[in-house]
């Protein structure tokens, strides 16, 4: 009976050893590799980053850049549509002359219609 058990308690050893050099196994290869999992996950987190913060930044530029052409844009139409720059091409182009009291004219409806 001792042999029996002697028997079960040198299996389970074995077992127990055959498990333990797997564990360890397992742990000098996969602790390793997940190490060096997380440390390229963190690298290509940070990549992203900084490819973002490049892409922000270009469209800042962009955005200053449009805004400044926009300021322009306002600033010719504000010369362009003043009445007295309108009036110098108005005569300059189309040779108008300013209206004069005495041609101007009002009708009523009643005129009109005769």
């Amino acid at each position: 009976m001792r042999e029996k058990t002697n028997n079960r308690g040198s299996r389970r050893v074995e077992e127990t050893s055959r498990i333990a050099n797997a564990c360890a196994l397992f742990r000098r290869l996969f602790a390793p590799g997940l190490l060096f999992s997380v440390l390229l996950f963190q690298l290509w987190v940070r990549l992203t980053h900084v490819e973002h913060g490049y892409r922000l930044e270009e469209l800042r530029s962009v955005s200053l850049k449009n805004d400044a052409q926009l300021r322009e844009k306002r600033l010719e139409y504000a010369y362009y549509t003043r009445p007295d720059f309108l009036r110098k091409l108005a005569h300059q182009r189309l040779e108008l002359e300013p209206l004069q009291p005495q041609r101007i004219r009002s009708l009523s409806y009643s005129e009109a219609a005769q």
